[in-house]
């Protein structure tokens, strides 16, 4: 027999596996009549171990004779098997076999030697996990092999229908479902689900509008190897249409929950689809999201919304069911929690120029509208218009005989004008009817929503309007922030309710450092007014809000200490580590707030201001105290801002350098200049020619202030070339040399350019058709001096003389 030179490959296929039997042997098969070693496997029953050398003859013959090839003599199988050709097939065969196997059921088979063997050996294993058939029904090999051929069949002839469902043959789709109505059920290995899970992941809606004119409902709720349906993928890819289409067949899809705990309305929150996540909402048994798994769903939903602000939704929940908004999700997080950690939705933490400041002023943004279902309304006695009016303030009882409601949008002493209502329909009594309960009704108090009282364009400007003002993206921050800031007053009126024993439960205490680490001063207010203890809970470090807040650089919640009565004793108190509110000024802030300030010497400014104010408040007896590594404030403060106060140093020195350079350049050609006057001097007299035009006047006066100007701005910067750099200096001394130096600058190109101009003018005898184009032109680098530098100048100068990050006379608050 020919020698075959075979090389077995470990990339013949995917390890085999009890899900995957029937490709694997497919493929390995292909792959040995390839490499012409099919026929040992094949073959009928082959020796599987070589005779022994020193074998009696009698076992030899006896095991040849036994194990012989059908129509091939005994010595002839006995000379074949033992040939070195045979076991290099058998080896190469048995190699192709083992390395497609998993170390757990190679570990059955590793001593077998005969790839034959092997191969009848795994499928022996393979049928020993198959199901059970009826008893009486035969489950011999070949009426497993007969049920694995039909499901190749059905699994083939199927596959016709994913490719119409990819194209979106609506008629081919149609016709075949009519013939194979079973189809529709079809789950497409592996774990791939139905072709309505297909569809909807590839948002075919048209399709889905056809499947849903043969599935039922048991159809719908086939979940694939994830555990999801196909509202899951539905909802995930945004089409409201087809959403609307399954919910309608089967309403009880909406509390399927799949593999990693979401539910379809989870899903469309995660990617954002807001009006779609609206319409589940409203189709999502809410009484469900409250209890189902301790409530955890519906506290991911609300958590969800809160990231994604669908504040609609979430002010929805926490006014339904307030304890949602310190109901734990699974991942131990709630919206307490999640809103803490948004700085953003909160104006404290949005920064704006002075010119949309104003413009947001100016906006009046009202509360979305309540966003409950006709199925949740049970009871209340109105009709859907006057359910989604207002927000629910209060309930109270009347007689049972008549139905009151008193409606707080109407109860205003102004009078009935364009955008308003007459207060005398305050109050209405509905006709007399009898309730369900027959003791007492409820009257619904219900605060004015932005549906029905009159629009202007402050509170609801036109969306052109906003478009072309390009304010929107300010209608829509403000927005955020007024139903965050509603949001907020929900929870906190739900926790100044709550046990004291419940509040760590409610993540009330990780909400609130985290509040106070992002510096979130609308949080910390509404939570210590809630909760007075607030106030002096300790974090895990044993520190107070405040000492937080320094420790942070959280100004805006440092400057809520200045009005409390007790702040001598609060500003006393130390950590755990012995480290008191000026060791925390010590430290160095956290690089995110650094990087708010331009230049590493402003940056060390910022620093010592904060170990100032504080040294300032603190009680002088414990200024000098060491905590346990036996360290004072100062001390931490050196140590922690040496690498700091080195960038400061070479910032200032190359921000000096450079600045220097351009002086000194002004400075020679103002110089130069005043001595070559335009249109000469008198020969016999010296004086200039032109002394008194008037042009020549604004000449001489603008060279001599470009002079002077570079003059100080040179000075200026030498003395900070030639600075100590002591700590001190960068507070006041470095900041203020360089305000002069980089004001003078400034002051010495402007007039120099006028200088210029000047020029031209006496050159040009004046003529605007040359001198206006000349003197456009000259202007353009002075005006990028100015957007370059004027900025860091006007922040240098603010933190050196402004009023400061602290405010001492801040109103009381608690």
């Amino acid at each position: 027999m020919a020698t075959h030179n075979i090389t077995p490959s470990r990339d013949v296929l995917e390890s085999v596996g009890e899900k995957n039997y029937d490709n694997w042997s497919a493929c390995l098969k292909s792959y040995l009549l390839s490499q012409d070693l099919w026929d040992l496997v094949e073959s009928p029953k082959q020796i599987s171990t070589i005779p022994q050398a020193n074998a009696a003859a009698e076992d030899s013959d006896e095991i040849a004779a036994s194990d012989t090839v059908p129509g091939v003599s005994t010595a002839a199988a006995s000379s074949t098997i033992s040939s070195p050709a045979w076991r290099r097939r058998n080896a190469a065969a048995l190699h192709a076999i083992q390395i497609s196997l998993g170390s757990y059921i190679l570990h059955e088979i590793r001593e077998v030697s005969s790839a034959k063997e092997a191969w009848a050996a795994l499928a022996d294993m393979h049928q020993k996990k198959l199901p059970k058939d009826e008893p009486g029904a035969g489950t011999d090999q070949q009426q497993i092999d007969a049920g694995m051929m039909n499901n190749r069949n059905r699994a083939s002839r199927y596959f016709r229908l994913v490719s119409r469902v990819r194209e979106g043959d609506i008629e081919g789709l149609r016709e075949f479902i009519s013939e194979n109505p079973e189809s529709i059920r079809f789950q497409f290995p592996p774990g791939l689900g139905t072709a309505l899970h297909l569809a909807a992941n590839l948002g075919k809606t048209e399709v889905v509008e056809e499947m849903m004119e043969w599935a039922n409902e048991e159809d719908l709720a086939i979940q694939d190897a994830a555990g999801s349906t196909a509202l899951h993928f539905a909802a995930s890819s945004g089409h409201r249409r087809m959403v609307e289409l399954m919910v309608r067949k089967n309403a009880n899809l909406m509390t399927i929950v799949n593999n990693r705990k979401i539910i379809p309305l989870r899903e469309a929150c995660g990617k954002n689809h807001k009006e779609l996540a609206t319409f589940l909402y409203r189709a999502t048994p809410f009484t469900w999201l409250c209890e189902e798994n301790d409530g955890r769903y519906g506290a991911n939903i609300l958590k969800c919304c809160i990231l994604g602000q669908m504040f609609d939704i979430a002010l929805d929940m926490v006014s339904r069911r307030p304890s949602m908004a310190t109901t734990m999700d699974t991942n131990r997080c709630n919206a307490a929690i999640q809103l803490a950690l948004m700085p953003a939705a909160f104006p404290s933490g949005t920064q704006l120029p002075f010119w949309l400041r104003w413009v947001y002023s100016l906006m009046d943004v009202r509360l979305p509208s309540p966003l409950r279902s006709s199925r949740d309304r049970g009871g209340s006695g109105m009709d859907s218009s006057e359910e989604e009016e207002g927000e629910v303030l209060g309930l109270m009882k009347s007689p049972s005989d008549y139905d009151v409601q008193i409606d707080t949008r109407k109860l205003s002493s102004k009078p009935k004008s364009r955008f308003g209502m007459d207060s005398s329909e305050a109050i209405r009594i509905k006709s007399p009817r009898r309730p369900r309960n027959n003791d007492e009704i409820g009257i619904e108090i219900r605060r004015p929503s932005s549906t029905t009282v009159g629009k202007n364009w402050c509170n609801d400007p036109p969306s052109f309007i906003l478009k072309v003002t390009g304010t929107r993206h300010i209608y829509d921050l403000k927005r955020v922030h007024v139903c965050s800031l509603e949001l907020l007053d929900r929870i906190c009126r739900h926790i100044s309710w709550l046990d004291f024993g419940k509040l760590e439960g409610a993540g009330l205490y990780e909400a609130f450092h985290n509040a106070i680490k992002n510096g979130i001063v609308e949080f910390v207010k509404r939570a210590v007014k809630a909760r007075s203890s607030l106030l002096y809970k300790y974090d895990k470090n044993g520190r107070n809000m405040f000492m937080s807040a320094v420790e942070f650089r959280q100004e805006k919640i440092f400057n809520l200490m200045y009005p409390l009565p007790d702040r001598a004793a609060i500003v006393s108190m130390v950590d755990k580590d012995k480290n008191t509110l000026l060791h925390m000024a010590g430290m160095l802030s956290p690089s995110a707030k650094l990087s708010h300030i331009s230049g590493a010497a402003l940056q060390m400014q910022r620093e010592l201001q904060w170990f100032q104010e504080v040294e300032r408040v603190i009680n002088p007896m414990y200024k000098d105290n060491t905590n346990n590594d036996d360290e004072t404030a100062r001390q931490i403060f050196t140590r922690t801002h040496k690498d700091l106060a080195a960038a400061g140093e070479k910032w200032m020195k190359e921000t000096a350098t450079s600045s220097t350079v351009v002086g000194a350049l002004i400075m020679t050609i103002m110089f130069t200049a005043a001595f070559t006057v335009p249109g000469g001097n008198n020969q016999e007299t010296g004086i200039p020619i032109l002394l008194n035009e008037k042009s020549f006047k604004i000449f001489i006066v603008s060279d001599a202030i470009s002079l002077f100007a570079a003059s100080t701005s040179v000075l200026m910067f030498l003395g900070i070339l030639t600075s100590r750099y002591a700590e001190a200096d960068f507070l006041r001394s470095l900041p203020t040399k360089l305000v002069i130096g980089l004001s003078s600058l400034f002051i010495s190109i402007a007039a120099m350019m006028v200088t210029f101009c000047a020029t031209v003018m006496i050159v040009m005898e004046r003529r605007l058709e040359y001198v206006v184009p000349i003197i456009l032109l000259v202007s353009v680098p002075v005006t990028l001096f100015m957007l370059l530098q004027f900025p860091l100048l006007v922040q240098i100068f603010r933190s050196t003389y402004g009023s400061g990050i602290f405010e001492r006379k801040m109103k009381p608050w608690l």
